[in-house]
């Protein structure tokens, strides 16, 4: 909190204390020590319920005026909530946030190029994004978060679920209940963090000694049809799958649907896992098994990295992974087939 006062965050007043607490993922009662400590120390004056910036901190502190985070995102499914969320928290330190869209087509550093031109910024916060452009954030030397994973060979901080971990726990819940035929239904992106995830599912069936157990990776561009005619050739003749794990929810939506008309029961005959959530999810029938992200901690984490990076913090190459909790659901039961 020192910090950040000192670097101007808040130059007159501080937030009150449940804003503080949720910026700093801590209690209350820890806030409180923490502002009278500041008090003790003269950085702070209190005033009843306000907190008062003093003026020898103020003269101290950075001068400089409001700073710019900007977001740039390829996927535009997150994009609202993200962008207000992060708003939100970052204003909390004297930050305002924009944010760029990465066009589907097109070349991508010449549009970087013109971005950059047009726009500078403290720190950017790379979500969803390609390689090429990890890349030429990390040959410019800009300041940059990568908020999801980032690809083999580049060394920019990122902050990500652990999906890695995610695929990997998914198949060992799966080997326990029986099944030894299980597809990891996935995203043909080429985002790392897809990637990730099929790296965690084939790990998890190396590290199993019994040889009748086997995975298969099935890739899909996204097509509701293709979907449709994969699974439809995936369970249409011998050695079906009696398991599957689905990356994203809108393909778990639509792989679920397609079962359901091919007349199989969920989990009877197959048993569904989804390696993402929603909360939408809270009024499926049946109700899917899941991974449920704390989406307001990754967020204010989020904000709290683009903070110290903008603070002269070095975060090069630092890599922090947030492991989801669970929902068992009602979309998996044991194996009921050899």
């Amino acid at each position: 909190m020192a910090a950040e006062i000192r670097a101007g965050a808040w130059r007159e007043k501080l937030p009150g204390e449940r804003q503080l607490a949720g910026y700093f993922a801590v209690s209350r009662k820890t806030i409180r020590a923490a502002l009278s400590i500041l008090a003790r120390a003269n950085m702070l004056r209190l005033s009843g319920w306000q907190r008062i910036v003093t003026d020898s901190t103020k003269d101290n502190s950075i001068k400089r005026g409001r700073q710019t985070v900007v977001l740039i995102t390829g996927n535009n499914e997150e994009r609202s909530e993200l962008a207000s969320k992060l708003e939100h928290h970052l204003a909390l330190s004297g930050y305002d946030l924009q944010v760029e869209m990465v066009p589907a087509r097109g070349n991508a550093r010449r549009w970087l190029e013109k971005l950059s031109d047009r726009r500078s910024a403290s720190v950017w916060l790379l979500c969803s994004v390609s390689r090429e452009v990890q890349s030429w954030f990390e040959r410019r030397g800009l300041q940059a978060l990568i908020l999801g994973s980032r690809h083999k060979g580049i060394h920019l901080p990122d902050l990500d679920v652990n999906y890695r971990a995610v695929c990997r726990h998914a198949v060992h819940t799966l080997l326990r209940l029986g099944h030894r035929k299980i597809v990891f239904f996935s995203v043909d992106s080429g985002l790392a963090g897809d990637l990730e995830s099929e790296f965690g599912f084939s790990e998890a069936f190396s590290k199993f000694e019994e040889n009748p157990a086997r995975g298969r990776i099935i890739r899909h561009k996204g097509s509701r049809m293709q979907i449709g005619r994969l699974l439809g050739h995936l369970f249409g003749g011998a050695g079906q799958p009696t398991a599957m794990i689905v990356a994203r929810v809108c393909y778990m939506t639509a792989v679920t649907g397609y079962l359901m008309r091919m007349g199989l029961k969920i989990p009877a005959n197959v048993s569904l896992i989804c390696r993402d959530d929603d909360p939408l999810f809270e009024y499926f029938v049946p109700a899917p098994s899941c991974y449920h992200r704390d989406f307001d901690r990754f967020v204010r984490r989020a904000a709290q990295l683009a903070v110290r990076l903008d603070q002269g913090v070095s975060l090069r190459s630092s890599s922090l992974r947030l492991m989801p909790q669970f929902v068992a659901g009602e979309t998996i039961a044991a194996c009921r087939t050899s």
